[in-house]
């Protein structure tokens, strides 16, 4: 006879804030999480001369499709809080619930490049503005069309 182990629920408060999310489909959300995180601290309100000289992407991820990738993100981020914190040999299921979330468009400084390499490879290259943190994309043949 096996014996089952009992389940036991236990409620925990815990609260994320500043969850950047990329809101354009290009380059990847995968590659763009690369880049790190960027300090809010030192924002600036928007005026115009300070992208008189530099091209700038608007957003095209709805406000929709950003909740859900926020929240995933959060979901992942609470497991890997609260799964280390669990006892030896047992099992732990976390179903985070979002009370309140906020959002607010930001223009965050990232250089894009691409990488021709000796090999004829294609890659692209992403720079964090603030920090210089490099993120680079899978490379590709020139001409591939994965």
């Amino acid at each position: 006879m096996v014996a089952q182990m009992g389940y036991q629920t236990e409620i925990v408060y815990d609260a994320v804030n500043d969850v950047g999310v990329c809101a354009v489909k290009s380059p990847a959300r995968l590659l763009t999480e690369k880049l790190g995180r960027y300090d809010l601290d030192t924002m600036q309100p928007y005026t115009p001369p300070l992208l008189a000289s530099h091209p700038a992407q608007l957003y095209d991820i709805d406000f929709d499709k950003a909740s859900l990738n926020a929240r995933s993100k959060i979901g992942n981020g609470m497991r890997e809080r609260h799964a280390v914190a669990a006892e030896k040999g047992k099992k732990v299921n976390l179903f985070p619930s979002v009370k309140n979330m906020t959002f607010q468009l930001v223009l965050m400084p990232v250089w894009v490049g691409t990488l021709y390499e000796a090999d004829g490879d294609v890659r692209t290259a992403l720079v964090n503005g603030q920090t210089g943190r490099i993120a680079l994309g899978k490379p590709e043949k020139q001409g591939d069309s994965r």
